[in-house]
């Protein structure tokens, strides 16, 4: 387990009250989710109080602890410098709060999704999208789906980023297309229900 004191303190002193509430909220809503997925609660809950350690640090400094960590910057994040507290906060759970590398690997994909994600990472994922200061429409409806099918839930989180960011004219990650691409796939395999659920 993370020193999880700690955390709190180094939160407090680096986000915006705001930040820090969608935060707390993360962490809730990881705990509610975390036996849908069949992940570690405790795991779940350090995951999201860790997630944006680093979210509130500016460009510059997400660089220099790119440097420091050996993070290897893409294109992408060089255009989208947002992307890039995912990366740094995996590797600054894990040295400064003792996170370890499942926790470390749920942070760094919580953004953008990936192929082959575990309990844990669909967790933090939809856990920072539906938790409970999110404000956007149908928000509620995807809470509701996460009671019943946290999968299809997720997958319909993803749908929603993807349109929301072609609608804005955004860069999409490729990463988060195959994250998308893979849910789709593990339903369509394993859960075809979920894919029925997905649609009402």
């Amino acid at each position: 387990m993370i020193d999880r004191d700690a955390a709190l303190r180094a939160l407090r002193e680096t986000l915006t009250e705001k930040r820090l509430a969608h935060v707390l909220g993360c962490v809730q809503a990881a705990r509610e989710l975390a036996p849908g997925f069949g992940a570690d609660v405790e795991k779940a809950a350090d995951a999201a109080l860790l997630h944006d350690i680093t979210r509130e640090i500016c460009a510059e400094e997400q660089l220099k602890l790119c440097a420091k960590y050996g993070i290897m910057v893409g294109a992408m994040e060089a255009d989208e410098p947002a992307l890039l507290h995912a990366l740094t906060g995996a590797e600054v759970a894990r040295e400064r709060f003792g996170a370890d590398g499942e926790i470390a690997e749920a942070i760094r994909c919580h953004t953008t999704g990936k192929a082959g994600m575990s309990p844990l990472d669909m967790t933090l994922c939809l856990a920072d999208y539906i938790e409970p200061t999110r404000k956007f429409k149908k928000v509620d409806t995807l809470r509701a789906l996460a009671k019943v099918n946290p999968r299809a839930a997720l997958l319909r989180a993803f749908d929603g980023t993807i349109v929301h960011i072609v609608r804005d004219d955004g860069l999409l990650h490729p990463q988060t297309v195959i994250a998308r691409n893979d849910l789709l796939r593990r339903l369509m395999k394993e859960d075809p229900r979920a894919l029925s659920l997905k649609k009402e």
